[in-house]
Order: C-alpha cells, then structure tokens, then sequence
C-alpha cells in the first residue's frame, strides 16, 4: 500500500534531497491537479442534450414553434432513453398539431375555400328554391289525397264486413241445433 510519505519521496528518488526533489514533486503535484480537474470539468459538462431541450423550450417560450418542435425532435433523438423525453415527444406532437391547424387557418383566411363554400351555398339555395317551385308538387300532393281516400273506403268496407260476418256468426249460433242463446 502507498502512503502519503512514499508519494512525496517518489519525487526524490534517483535524485538528491535538494531543491531538485522537490520541483520534481510539484510538477507531479501540478500535473495530478490538472488532470483531475479536467476530468471533473468534463463529468460536470452539461450533457448535449440537456441543452437542446433548454433550446427547445426557449424557442417555444418565444413563440418559435417551427424550431421548438424541431429542437424537441432533435432532443428525442439523441437522447431517447431520458427521463424528459417522453414531455418532449408529446410537446413535439402537440407543436406539430398546432402548427397543422394554423397553416389550416391561413389558408381559410386567404379565403382560397371562402369561394368555393358560397358557390356550393348558393347551388343549394337554387335547388331548394327549384323544389319549391317545382310543378310535380301538386301533382304529387292530389297523388296523396287519391291515396288517402282509398284508405278511408278501404277502412269503411273492412268495417261493414266486420259487422256482416257478426251478423253470420249470431245467425248460424241460433240455426244449430241444442244451442240456446
């Protein structure tokens, strides 16, 4: 096992106790330190994708929802086993959605359907007012009456035979033989 003292003394060994030992020591020294800061600089370095998400969110605070969603893209893929990532797919999808309804909404309002939409409007009002004028309605209405008509006898007729095959069934009951009324 190495103690402090045999670090210190492996600057001096092959060499005098002098003021040589212990330069030798301090560059050791320095170089250890260095080196070690290097390496907490790098495990203390923001991960890459840590920063595309501030970028993304900063884009979407500013309203940059094209480069947020892109950013949230950018994000998922290179880091798609974070814990954020799952927020950052579902942002992504919801940006995507809202950047669709207002390329929708534009073109409404460049009023490239407007036309169209009242054309059609207008070709139905025509056929409805068409419909309402149309010869045929009359006709089909004294069609109706005609009908209707036909029922009521047909009702009247199916009542008198009713009452017809009731008066037979009382004749023929009074006809049989040992029955009584």
């Amino acid at each position: 096992m190495v103690n402090a003292s045999d670090i210190l003394n492996a600057g001096s060994i092959g060499r005098g106790h002098g003021q040589r030992g212990t330069t030798g020591m301090k560059s050791l020294f320095v170089t250890l330190i260095v080196g070690m800061l290097c390496t907490g600089c790098a495990v203390l370095a923001p991960k890459p994708s840590k920063s595309l998400l501030d970028e993304a969110d900063a884009k979407m605070s500013a309203e940059d929802y094209k480069g947020a969603s892109a950013s949230y893209g950018e994000f998922v893929k290179a880091d798609p086993g974070n814990a954020q990532a799952a927020r950052a797919r579902a942002t992504q999808t919801a940006l995507d959605r809202l950047l669709d309804s207002q390329t929708e909404l534009d073109r409404v309002k460049r009023n490239e359907e407007l036309p169209r939409l009242r054309r059609e409007q207008a070709e139905r009002q025509s056929e409805v007012d068409r419909v309402k004028r149309n010869e045929e309605l009359p006709r089909l209405r004294r069609e109706l009456a005609e009908r209707q008509s036909e029922v009521d006898r047909l009702k009247a007729e199916s009542a008198k035979l009713r009452a017809d095959l009731e008066r037979l069934r009382n004749i023929d009951l009074q006809t049989l033989p040992g029955i009584k009324k």
